[in-house]
C-alpha cells in the first residue's frame, strides 16, 4: 500500500479539532469581576461596604479589588476566597473593631480548595485584638491550600494593628510570600503588639512562608500545635525579613518534624529562633541553616540567637551576633548564641552544630546542655565571646572549634545594689565566666601571676528613680583612678552607662573594681543587667 493510499484510510481515526467559537465580551468579564459590580460596594472608606463585598464572595466568583478603601464593619466568611487588587496601599480593605475574613473548608471535603488573596492592604481600626485572614481546613489537614501574596497588613495609624495577621488552623498547603506585617510603631516601647504575626496549628503542615517582612512584632512566626496535633510538619519558613521583633520564629508546640529555616535575617530582642520539643516527638529532625540573626541594640533582656529542644535537628552555617550603638556599646543582658538541650530528659538529643559563626555572646558562643546528649560540635568559628563553648552533656562528638580559649573574666549581678550622692562599689555574684580566677568572689578583679596586659569593661543599668540627677560609674584600679582610666556619665531617669579601659599594663596583685554614684540623696539602684569583665590580651608564654 502507498503512503498516500495508508494516509487516506488512517484519516478515518484521527478525531477532527473542536472548534472554538469566539468568546463575547460578557464571557471574556465574567472570568474575573470587579467587587465593585455588585450593589452596595463604594470603597470610598466612609460608606458600610461589608454586605455587598460578603455577597462578592458569595458568588464564587475571581473578584478584582480597584482602588479605593472598602468599610468592613462585620467579619467576612467564605468556603473559598479570590481576592485580586489593583496593588497593596490601592485597594485597602478597612476593618472596622473586626475581624476581616475566615475562610473554611466545607466538612467532609477531601481534596483542596484553593484560595488566593494577592495585590491588596488589609488595616485593623483597633490594636492588637482581632485577626486579618483565618484559614480552616478540614480536619484531616488537607482541606486548604491556599496564597496569600504581596499582601501588607497593618493598622490606620502608627498605634493600631492585628492580633494575629494570618491564622492557618488545619491550613496544609499553603504559601504566604511578599507581604508586609507592620505592628504597632507609634514607638519602641509599645510595639509588642502583633502576637503573632503568622499562627500555624492544628496540622497547618507543608506550608512555605517565604520573603516576607516582619516589623514590630511580639513573635513573628508561631508554630503551635497543642499538645496532640501536628502544627507544621514539612514547612518551609525561608528568607524571611524580621526587625523589631521580641521572637522572630517560635515553634512551641510543633509535634511535627521536618521544619526548613533557612536564610532569614532576624534582628530580635529577646529570642531569634527556638524550637521546642513535647515528649519524644517535638520539633525535630529539623534544619536551622545560613540565618543571620542579631541581637537588637536597644534589647535589655537575657538574649538567646537559636535555642533547640528537639531531637536530630542540623544547626549549621548561621551567622550570629550582637548589635552596638554608634560608640561600639553593646546592649545589657546575658547574650547566649546557640543553645542546646533543656533540663528535661531527651531533649536536644543526636543534633548537629556545625559551621556557624558566632560572636559577641556575654554568656556563651555555643552551650550544649546536660540533657543534650550524642551532639556533633565541629567547624565553628567566632569571637568575642566570654565563653566560646560550653559542653555540660556527655558522649558528644567535638571537633575543631574557635581559635584558642578566651582568657579572662565575665561576672553579672544577680541581684540589685543601692547607688546613693557617694561612689558605692558595686558587687557582682554571678559568675558567667572566670578562667585564671580573676574573681574575688565580691566586687574585685585580682590579676593573678603571669598576665601582663587587659582591656576592663563595665556596663551599670540604674533603676528609673533617679530624677534629673548626673549617674556616673568609673573603673578603678587598686582603689584609685589611673591613667587610662574608664568613667561615663548621663542624667536623667534610668540610664545604661558602659565604660572601657581600652589595653592597659598591669602586674601580679592589681586589682579592679566597679564604683558608681547616682548623684541624688535618695538612692537608686544598679540592677542585675549590670556586668564587669576584664579581657586578657598579653600574659607570658612559657
Amino acid at each position: 500500500m502507498s503512503l498516500d493510499r495508508l494516509d487516506l484510510v488512517m484519516s478515518r481515526f484521527r478525531p477532527v479539532a473542536a472548534r472554538s467559537a469566539p468568546r463575547t465580551g460578557a464571557a471574556k468579564m465574567a472570568d474575573e469581576v470587579s467587587i465593585k459590580d455588585f450593589p452596595g460596594v463604594v470603597g470610598d472608606g466612609v460608606h458600610d461596604d461589608t454586605a455587598g463585598i460578603a455577597a462578592a464572595l458569595a458568588s464564587g466568583k475571581a473578584l478584582f479589588v480597584p482602588d479605593g478603601r472598602f468599610r468592613i464593619t462585620s467579619k467576612l466568611t467564605a468556603t473559598v476566597a479570590n481576592l485580586r487588587g489593583v496593588a497593596p496601599g490601592r485597594a485597602v480593605f478597612v476593618a472596622e473593631n473586626c475581624d476581616f475574613l475566615d475562610i473554611t473548608a466545607p466538612i467532609g471535603t477531601p481534596t483542596f480548595v484553593t484560595s488566593t488573596i494577592c495585590d491588596l492592604t488589609i488595616s485593623s481600626t483597633v490594636d492588637g485584638t482581632r485577626t486579618g485572614i483565618k484559614l480552616t481546613g478540614a480536619p484531616s489537614g488537607f482541606g486548604k491550600h491556599g496564597c496569600i501574596r504581596n499582601v501588607c497588613f497593618d493598622g490606620v495609624t502608627a498605634d493600631k494593628t492585628w492580633k494575629t495577621a494570618i491564622h492557618l488552623h488545619n491550613g496544609s498547603g499553603v504559601e504566604v510570600s511578599g507581604c508586609f506585617f507592620l505592628g504597632r510603631h507609634d514607638s519602641n516601647t509599645n510595639y509588642r503588639k502583633m502576637s503573632p504575626a503568622i499562627k500555624m496549628e492544628n496540622f497547618s503542615t507543608d506550608t512555605r512562608i517565604i520573603s516576607n517582612w516582619f516589623y514590630f512584632n511580639d513573635v513573628s512566626i508561631l508554630i503551635d500545635g497543642g499538645l496532640g496535633s501536628m502544627a507544621a510538619e514539612g514547612a518551609n519558613i525561608c528568607k524571611n525579613h524580621m526587625v523589631l521583633v521580641q521572637y522572630g520564629i517560635w515553634s512551641r508546640y510543633n509535634l511535627g518534624n521536618m521544619l526548613d529555616i533557612e536564610g532569614n535575617h532576624i534582628a530580635a530582642m529577646e529570642r531569634g529562633i527556638v524550637l521546642v520539643t513535647v515528649g519524644v516527638n517535638g520539633t525535630n529532625q529539623s534544619f536551622v541553616h545560613d540565618n543571620f540573626i542579631r541581637k537588637r541594640v536597644d534589647s535589655t533582656y537575657d538574649y538567646v540567637g537559636i535555642e533547640c529542644y528537639g531531637a536530630r535537628c542540623k544547626i549549621h552555617d548561621n551567622e550570629l551576633d550582637v548589635e552596638t550603638d554608634e560608640h561600639g556599646n553593646v546592649p545589657p543582658g546575658t547574650v547566649s548564641q546557640i543553645v542546646v538541650g533543656g533540663t528535661t530528659p531527651l531533649r536536644g538529643t543526636h543534633c548537629t552544630i556545625s559551621g556557624n559563626d558566632v560572636w559577641g555572646a556575654s554568656g556563651t558562643g555555643i552551650w550544649v546542655r546536660e540533657s543534650a546528649v550524642k551532639c556533633s560540635i565541629t567547624g565553628n568559628t567566632g569571637d568575642n565571646n566570654a565563653v566560646n563553648l560550653l559542653i555540660e552533656a556527655g558522649d558528644c562528638i567535638i571537633g575543631p572549634n574557635f581559635k584558642p580559649a578566651y582568657r579572662g573574666a565575665l561576672i553579672h549581678k544577680a541581684g540589685n545594689t543601692a547607688v546613693g550622692s557617694s561612689y558605692a562599689a558595686i558587687t557582682f555574684d554571678n559568675v558567667i565566666n572566670n578562667t585564671d580566677n580573676f574573681w574575688n568572689g565580691s566586687s574585685k578583679f585580682v590579676i593573678p601571676a603571669g598576665i601582663k596586659r587587659v582591656e576592663v569593661s563595665a556596663g551599670v543599668f540604674f533603676s528609673g528613680s533617679g530624677g534629673s540627677y548626673q549617674h556616673e560609674v568609673i573603673i578603678r584600679k587598686n582603689g584609685a583612678t589611673f591613667f587610662g582610666a574608664a568613667a561615663a556619665k548621663a542624667a536623667g531617669d534610668g540610664p545604661y552607662l558602659q565604660a572601657t579601659t581600652g589595653v592597659i599594663d598591669v602586674a601580679t596583685g592589681d586589682e579592679f573594681q566597679v564604683v558608681a554614684m547616682a548623684g541624688t540623696p535618695s538612692a537608686v539602684n544598679a540592677t542585675a543587667f549590670s556586668w564587669f569583665q576584664i579581657k586578657v590580651v598579653e600574659w607570658n608564654r612559657i
